[in-house]
């Protein structure tokens, strides 16, 4: 679905006028690595939370996939990569300053694998881990507050 839209965006970027510059605007959002990278890391963890919100098991396996973020990572980014490549973009690491305070702070010196790896993955990964964990564990301290009073009701 990516080529055709990139394509029209392309053909749209070429003709005269004020809507050329809206569709190179995003055009050149999305051919950004980071918007790459979340296009393939969004359908993996989402189709997982899915899946396994039916069965109340996500932590385990999402935690799972954060022990293993370097190689399940490494799977994703090569299609991060194969896409990059039909679009003719350069996955390079932005410049980054030695300290930085509102967002993750990987060495400067990282290859793009890895700075992806630590920006945009592994956040999402212990997000979706962090909001499962509130949300189950908030519903078994309510059962447990609650299941006295229930035999009362009886």
């Amino acid at each position: 679905m990516l080529k055709p839209i990139v394509s029209a965006l392309v053909y749209l970027s070429e003709l005269p006028g004020d809507n050329s510059k809206k569709a190179s605007f995003i055009l050149y959002s999305i051919c950004a690595a980071s918007f790459l990278t979340a296009l393939v890391i969004a359908p993996k963890l989402l189709g997982i939370t899915y899946n396994l919100s039916k069965y109340l098991q996500v932590t385990a396996v999402i935690q799972k996939l954060r022990n293993n973020a370097k190689n399940e990572f490494h799977e994703l980014f090569v299609d991060v990569q194969q896409i990059a490549s039909y679009l003719h973009v350069n996955i390079k690491v932005p410049r980054i300053t030695d300290t930085q305070t509102h967002r993750p702070n990987p060495p400067s010196s990282t290859e793009s694998e890895t700075y992806y790896r630590t920006t945009a993955y592994i956040p999402c990964v212990n997000d979706i881990i962090s909001s499962f964990t509130v949300r189950f564990l908030t519903h078994q301290e309510i059962n447990h507050i609650l299941t006295p009073f229930c035999y009362l009701c009886i």
